[in-house]
Order: structure tokens, then C-alpha cells, then sequence
């Protein structure tokens, strides 16, 4: 089984933007309640809603859910979002 990162990253990635749970729901269209459920891992995204959360920030759908976003660098992070 693969292990994959997406709540954490999430968070990782709203947090870098300087967002709230509240900016980003509202970007993409949910429930604030139903977008803390994912970055707290109480419930998983769809694959739509996944897909709409990586063309936000401009991140492939693998880095979204398998890199350890926590562990890169802040060059490696820019390269990570601006593929």
C-alpha cells in the first residue's frame, strides 16, 4: 500500500499561502466543516474535489498526495508548486 500525505499536505500548503480553512473552502466551493475534516483526516476528499485542490495551488495530483510536503525545502517546495 502506498502511503499518501493529503491531509497533512493540506494543511502544509494552506498555511504556506497564509490562508484560512475559511478562504480556501470558499475558493472551492465546500463547507468549511468538510474541508477541516480533510486536513484533520476525519474524512477523505473526493478525487474531484482533490483534482480542484491541486489546480489551486498549482501542484501535480502525485505531490498532492505523495510527497511529505513537511520535509522539503523552501526551493524544493517552489519547484513543487510551480510545475
Amino acid at each position: 500500500m502506498i502511503k499518501t500525505f493529503t491531509s497533512e499536505n493540506l494543511k502544509i500548503l494552506r498555511k504556506r499561502k497564509h490562508l484560512t480553512q475559511d478562504d480556501l473552502s470558499s475558493a472551492l466551493g465546500l463547507n468549511r466543516a468538510t474541508y477541516s475534516g480533510y486536513e484533520n483526516g476525519i474524512s477523505s476528499p473526493s478525487i474531484d474535489t482533490i483534482v480542484s485542490i491541486a489546480n489551486y495551488y498549482g501542484i501535480t495530483l502525485d505531490d498532492l498526495i505523495k510527497t511529505e510536503l513537511r520535509l522539503v525545502n523552501e526551493f524544493q517546495f517552489r519547484q513543487i508548486i510551480s510545475k
